[in-house]
């Protein structure tokens, strides 16, 4: 260093490296007295240490680490050396000494700076890629010979040769800046590149000027001097610069909008998503707990439209502002389907409380009226999405059943006289066939007869005499099974002799079931007179060629989440439409671990893959048949959500890039007022509270959905053994 000669002060900038594997830790760096290299005695010189930023020093400096490989800058300042000529001072870290420095103390004033218009430290800027010339002054009325260097942040330039400057005069040197411009890998490590692109990237650095002397080369015993720098980098070009900035301010604008519209729009969305998700799922409880009473292609209407809602809410865009409106539409669909699925329930309800009447000895005549009445209100919503009106019929259709039921116990003046009329009419019928046959027929069922016979002669006395409600009862039971020997005896005079053969095959079958008092007995006895008109039994099904049988599957194009109809086709027509077809029962497999029961079913797949359909044929005496069906189901058809969603985005690029682009010069004025974090925060933060971007979320209002009609209540489940109360006949009938 240096000792300037008429203060005899001196001030050099060192840097301390850790060149070890190991971090040191505990710094105490001190300083021993100079001793003069001529007369080799202490020139009680005060030495003081201070770190980058202190202004005072202090005679020991303390530093708490040292990591390997990083160093340490420490200014050291001399006063009171006022001896001239050379002196060396040992420096130690505790009692280890770390280097020696040696104090020159000459006439020569050495008055060589950086010329720079600023005052402080000069500032020198440095373009990645391009050579710097930075101007040396000399103050002095002396030519000096300079050799130099430029290091900075631990790399260092040597300046190659030496230059001279003349009295009062300048010269040029000329810097290449790349050790101090990383490779791209590291500065992405770094985040510098980031930065950069925003501010400059500022080095303390040091310029080490020495003086030499033409007559010799040993620089040591010349002055020189050490000028504070600092190196601004740029390793990006004004237009690179300009376009990386706005690109990154724009990326960080994007970003704040997007947490804005997931903030207002998005979490609430997906509140209600979840909300209506809930929703559907109990519906779908509800449809599960709809017995198999109810016909499958009912069940499966309300199960595809649940999942497809579902499917439509969970392909919806989130942060979507027309989103409110598709959750407007599902939650009205949703409200149809509740109106649905009440209806089915109500359905069952009622099948439920028939099982009660008939256990009660409810008529059956009433009770068929019942079940008619029941199977028009399914028909109302049989179709797919049924209309508003539909749904009003099917509601207004139950509640007719609802009046039925209350007035099942009941016997009204209209239905005596339907009960006489049939009577008279079976009385009149049944005299017409008189051959030994018929006699012997009638003389079975004399007691079916003589309660007909009795109530027509009880009808006929002046005056009539009121039959009581057992007597009306027996009437309606003998009626209906004399109904179907009349039509048996009709069936058996109009057929041929071969078929006169086969009728009476079964014609034992046929009085078995008859003589049974039930409901199950009546429906078996009139499907075999069915299957005796027809000419077509049981056993002719099952004894079908296998070819001539098979599974029939509508439509036959079979998708993912939509419903399909599956049925046992026969390609003869007579036996695909035979009666005996309701006397077998079909047990269906769709290879999903689901099943269902029924002739014709109608089921829904999850999944596009393939499946093994399996169905048994079950004959009322145990004999099977099995049929099997491959399908391939294709994915469902995509909704029109996911092309919404496109247009959804494409209209908030359009309207979103003007405004950021508009934002742009104001973030980045905020921007670089602040350090990196703070300027990243608050780019963030503009773009997420900007009124263009809360304009652009304000959704725009659902068209008024027409309000849905209140769903037919459910009723309370009958009581075990006996109907609801408003359903339960009178105690008369019950007690007959």
């Amino acid at each position: 260093m240096v000792i300037e000669p008429g203060v005899s002060t001196g001030s050099v900038q060192l840097q301390f490296l850790n060149s070890s594997t190991t971090e040191i830790k505990g710094i105490l760096l001190t300083a021993s007295d100079f001793v003069s290299d001529t007369t080799r005695r202490p020139l009680g010189a005060k030495v003081t240490f201070a770190k980058e930023g202190e202004s005072a020093g202090k005679p020991t400096l303390e530093h708490a680490a040292l990591a390997s490989g990083q160093s340490l800058m420490v200014r050291l300042d001399v006063a009171n050396l006022w001896e001239s000529g050379e002196a060396a001072v040992a420096l130690h870290n505790h009692a280890e000494k770390v280097g020696t420095l040696k104090a020159m103390k000459y006439r020569l004033p050495f008055n060589v700076k950086v010329d720079s218009a600023a005052t402080g430290v000069p500032e020198i800027t440095f373009l990645k890629g391009e050579t710097k010339k930075i101007v040396l002054k000399n103050d002095d009325p002396v030519t000096y010979v300079v050799s130099w260097q430029l290091s900075a942040a631990g790399a260092s330039y040597d300046g190659r040769g030496q230059i001279t400057i003349p009295p009062n005069g300048t010269r040029a040197i000329t810097v290449d800046p790349g050790v101090w411009f990383s490779p791209w890998y590291s500065r992405l490590i770094r985040f510098r590149w980031f930065t950069s692109l925003f501010k400059d990237e500022i080095l303390d650095g040091l310029l080490t000027l020495n003086f030499q002397s033409p007559g010799s080369p040993d620089s040591t015993t010349w002055p020189g001097k050490e000028v504070p720098v600092k190196a601004k980098l740029q390793p990006w070009s004004e237009f690179g610069r300009g376009v990386g900035s706005n690109v990154a301010i724009i990326v960080l604008l994007v970003f704040g909008a997007f947490l804005s519209f997931l903030f207002h729009i998005g979490l609430p969305n997906q509140s209600q998503r979840a909300d209506l998700h809930e929703d559907l799922r109990n519906l779908g409880r509800r449809i599960s707990g709809v017995s198999r009473r109810v016909d499958s292609r009912l069940r499966l209407l309300v199960a595809v439209e649940r999942a497809r809602l579902s499917s439509t809410l969970t392909s919806g865009l989130v942060i979507s502002p027309d989103m409110t409106n598709v959750f407007a539409r599902c939650s009205q669909a949703k409200s149809k389907l509740e109106r649905q699925i009440q209806i089915l329930e109500n359905v069952d309800r009622d099948h439920d409380w028939i099982e009660k009447l008939a256990g009660e000895q409810c008529l059956p005549t009433t009770i068929k009226r019942i079940e008619m009445a029941i199977w028009k209100a399914a028909e109302f919503v049989h179709r797919y999405s049924p209309s508003e009106e539909d749904l009003a019929a099917a509601e207004k259709q139950l509640a007719d059943v609802n009046k039925l039921l209350e007035a099942a116990g009941t016997i009204s003046a209209e239905l005596k006289k339907e009960l006489l009329d049939r009577a008279s009419e079976l009385d009149t019928a049944l005299k017409q066939f008189t051959e030994d046959d018929d006699k012997r027929i009638k003389e079975r069922f004399r007691y079916l007869l003589d309660i007909v016979t009795q109530y027509l002669v009880e009808r006929g006395k002046t005056p009539a005499v009121e039959p009581t409600p057992y007597q009306i009862m027996e009437l309606d039971q003998a009626s209906l099974r004399l109904e179907i020997l009349r039509d048996y005896l009709r069936c058996y005079h109009s057929s041929g002799d071969k078929q006169q053969k086969a009728i009476k095959e079964h014609e034992e079958d046929l009085f078995t079931v008859l003589g049974r008092n039930s409901r199950e007995a009546l429906r078996a006895a009139s499907r075999l007179v069915r299957q005796m008109q027809e000419g077509i039994y049981v056993a002719d099904l099952m004894s079908a060629k296998p070819e001539s049988v098979s599974i029939e599957v509508e439509p036959q194009q079979v998708r993912a989440i939509e419903m399909t109809r599956f049925s046992l086709r026969f390609e003869d027509p007579q036996l695909h439409d035979a009666a005996a077809r309701e006397d077998l029962a079909f047990f269906w497999k769709f290879g999903d671990e689901l099943s269902e029961r029924g002739s014709a079913v109608s089921h829904y797949f999850a999944n596009p893959v393939g499946y093994k359909i399996e169905v048994t044929c079950r004959a009322p005496d145990g004999a099977e048949r099995k049929l099997e069906h491959h399908v391939a189901v294709k994915p469902g058809e995509k909704t029109w959500l996911p092309d919404r969603n496109k247009a959804e985005l494409q209209k908030l690029g359009i309207a979103l890039v003007p405004a950021l682009f508009a934002m742009v010069a104001g973030a980045r004025d905020q921007f670089m007022k602040m350090d990196l974090a703070a300027g990243l925060l608050t780019t963030v933060a503009f773009g997420f509270t900007s009124d263009t971007v809360k304009n652009l979320m304000a959704p725009k209002a659902a068209a008024a959905a027409p309000a849905a009609q209140p769903a037919q209540p459910a009723k309370p489940p009958p009581a075990a053994g006996s109907p609801p109360e408003e359903a339960k006949p009178k105690a008369k009938v019950a007690g007959a």
